[in-house]
């Protein structure tokens, strides 16, 4: 029991230390908003800024990264976003046949309540009533860039995207298209056990 606590305690020590002497970067210090006229200070509050959004984004995991860029491009509320991406991995997973993140895609959009016609008609949703137009560019983006070895995405893919969607917007959905088919890389390749 001594031994225990004595470990505990010099573990507790040693965290301090490592605290105290802490040298990696700090954040940025809170910006002050006021009207400058002057352009030099105009340009140094925008890289305060700038740093202060790169240190945000390095402390957000690869999910969350995903949603607080999409929250900022297309305006939608936290569910909808959930939503959409949920939409846009799942069918990612069936393309890559991955039924692990099938089943933990599907589970997650039923706990969420999705519409339960929206997921049986996914893998046919172009000709399904069931998804609005933004839904539908997300998945024949997420679509074309999963099938990439047959070819690029075609041009009017990104054209049609661009109409509804501005270029943090289409950088954060190709960033999650890009995420859910290294995970279902993952999956497919390493077989993890279904739950």
């Amino acid at each position: 029991m001594t031994t225990t606590t004595r470990l505990g305690l010099d573990r507790l020590r040693a965290a301090r230390s490592a605290r105290v002497h802490y040298t990696g970067p700090w954040p940025p210090e809170p910006l002050e908003i006021a009207e400058d006229t002057d352009p030099a200070a105009r340009h140094a509050r925008a890289e305060q800024v700038s740093v202060a959004f790169l240190a945000l984004l390095e402390r957000l995991g690869p999910d969350e990264r995903a949603a607080f860029l999409l929250k900022e491009a297309f305006d939608y509320d936290y569910a909808q976003i959930g939503q959409l991406v949920g939409l846009v991995f799942l069918r990612v997973s069936q393309l890559n046949g991955c039924a692990y993140c099938i089943d933990m895609h599907a589970t997650a959009l039923r706990e969420a309540g999705i519409e339960p016609r929206k997921l049986d008609t996914l893998a046919g949703w172009r000709e399904s009533r069931f998804f609005d137009p933004r839904e539908r560019l997300a998945l024949a983006w997420a679509e074309a860039l999963t099938t990439l070895p047959s070819g690029a995405p075609p041009p009017d893919a990104y054209d049609a995207l661009s109409a509804h969607f501005d270029a943090h917007g289409i950088s954060a959905l190709t960033m999650a298209v890009a995420l859910i088919n290294a995970w279902n890389l993952l999956g497919v390749g390493l077989q993890p056990a279904m739950p």
